[in-house]
C-alpha cells in the first residue's frame, strides 16, 4: 500500500488505555482503501492506495513509523508490502525485520457506525494557527478531556449558508477558561 508520509495515523494508537488492547493497532480495510485508527474518542481515516497482494489486517504503529523513517523525508509517499507481514518498499532502502499482520478484525469497532452523514456546509482552519491559539488561550496536555476547543460560528445568512468567506471570525474558546481569541477570515470550502 501507499500513503503520505505525513499521515501520522498511528498516533491515535498510542495512549488507548488498558481494556482496549483491540485499538492498539491501525486497521488496513482493503474494502475501503484506507487505514483506520481509534482511541476510543477520535477516528481517523487515512484512504491508501492498495498494491498487489495487500491483505486486511492490524498493522502495528512501530511499523508505520519505522517505514516513514526508512523512506526518508524527501519522499512524500511511503510504500508498504502488506501480505500478511510488513515491511519497508522504501527505494534504495533495507527491509526491516517484518512485523506480523493480524487478520483479526473482530474486536475492531464499526467505524462505518460512527460515521456521520455530512450534508452540512465546510470551512477550513489552518489546524497549527488552532493549535497555536488554543495553546495560548491557556489549553495544555495536563487538562486531559477538559481542554476543549469550542468554535463558535457568526450567524448565517438568511439562507442559513455560508458564503466564500465567513463574514467576521470565528470565535476560539478553551472549555473551562476565561480566555477568548479569534481565527478570521475562514475560507468556506
Amino acid at each position: 500500500m501507499k500513503l503520505s508520509r505525513h499521515a501520522e495515523i498511528e498516533r491515535l494508537c498510542e495512549d488507548v488505555g488498558t481494556g482496549r488492547d483491540f485499538l492498539a493497532e491501525v486497521m488496513l480495510d482493503t474494502k475501503h482503501s484506507a487505514l483506520i485508527a481509534s482511541d476510543g474518542k477520535a477516528l481517523a481515516f487515512v484512504p491508501v492506495t492498495l498494491e498487489e497482494g495487500d491483505t486486511a489486517g492490524r498493522i502495528s504503529g512501530e511499523s508505520l513509523k519505522k517505514a516513514r523513517r526508512d523512506a526518508g523525508k524527501k519522499m512524500d509517499e511511503i510504500s508498504i508490502n502488506v501480505n500478511g507481514s510488513v515491511h519497508c518498499a522504501g527505494v534504495g532502502k533495507p527491509i526491516y525485520p517484518r512485523t506480523e499482520v493480524s487478520p483479526d478484525t473482530r474486536d475492531f469497532p464499526d467505524y462505518g457506525a460512527v460515521m456521520p452523514k455530512w450534508d452540512g456546509q465546510s470551512f477550513g482552519i489552518d489546524a497549527g494557527l488552532l493549535l497555536d491559539l488554543a495553546k495560548a488561550l491557556g489549553a495544555h496536555p495536563d487538562m486531559g478531556g477538559k481542554a476543549r476547543v469550542i468554535l463558535t460560528l457568526p450567524k448565517p445568512d438568511e439562507a442559513g449558508k455560508y458564503k466564500g468567506q465567513i463574514a467576521g471570525a470565528i470565535k476560539v474558546t478553551v472549555n473551562g477558561l476565561e480566555s477568548i481569541g479569534v481565527i478570521m477570515p475562514v475560507q468556506i470550502l
